[in-house]
């Protein structure tokens, strides 16, 4: 499959380094706008929120989160403490109801935190027919979607590439889904009636990761 320029596909890197370094830095293209109606809002709500399994060297403690990226193609103009910005990522790692533009998303990469280190791929990302690589999903205004539970599977051994991502995705309505009607009763009235699921599309579960060459 060609991949775009735009795509940053499945060969940057497994990055190993002390916490708070995540690749996307700041970059979320989440609104932090109260939406009084989200029915007649130029917003949407969705749910994602994902974890990770398999035989990375960061799996053994107790601390673990799981962080999940997703970008569009067309960056979105906000606003933030009285300023432009430009964003066109955003960031999941747990259930919780994020306001974001409408459009079509794609899954970009992955943060594994455990403690003060981090592991990080960028391995998603566009098709050049402006396809979601990987897995993606695409939501409209007023809507809100719960788009499941992502389970990012990394098998990571340090010194003997190549490395491989599994990705899939599970329904996890029936365990969150009294606290997700709550969050949404709680802060966006009238949002937790057009709630519906649509689980994210996953186009390649299985992702081999090249290490770059130094």
């Amino acid at each position: 499959m060609k991949i775009s320029q735009v795509a940053a596909a499945c060969l940057l890197p497994i990055a190993m380094t002390m916490a708070g370094c995540s690749m996307y830095g700041d970059s979320a293209l989440r609104t932090h706008d109260y939406v009084a109606d989200i029915a007649h809002s130029d917003k949407a709500i969705v749910f994602i929120d994902a974890s990770t399994y398999g035989e990375s060297i960061l799996l053994g403690g107790t601390n673990k989160q799981m962080m999940a990226y997703f970008n569009t193609l067309t960056p979105v103009q906000t606003v933030e403490d009285g300023k432009p910005h430009v964003r066109d990522t955003f960031t999941s790692f747990e259930v919780e109801p994020l306001v974001i533009t409408p459009g079509r998303y794609s899954f970009l990469g992955y943060a594994l935190l455990n403690g003060n280190m981090s592991q990080a791929a960028n391995i998603g990302g566009w098709t050049n027919t402006g396809r979601p690589l990987l897995a993606g999903f695409t939501v409209k205004a007023g809507e809100v979607i719960y788009l499941g539970h992502l389970n990012i599977g990394t098998f990571i051994t340090p010194g003997q590439p190549p490395n491989t991502v599994r990705l899939t995705i599970e329904d996890h309505m029936v365990q969150d889904g009294d606290a997700i009607r709550k969050a949404l009763t709680r802060n966006y009235p009238g949002a937790a009636e057009r709630l519906q699921t649509r689980l994210l599309e996953v186009y390649m579960p299985l992702v081999p990761v090249k290490p770059a060459d130094k």
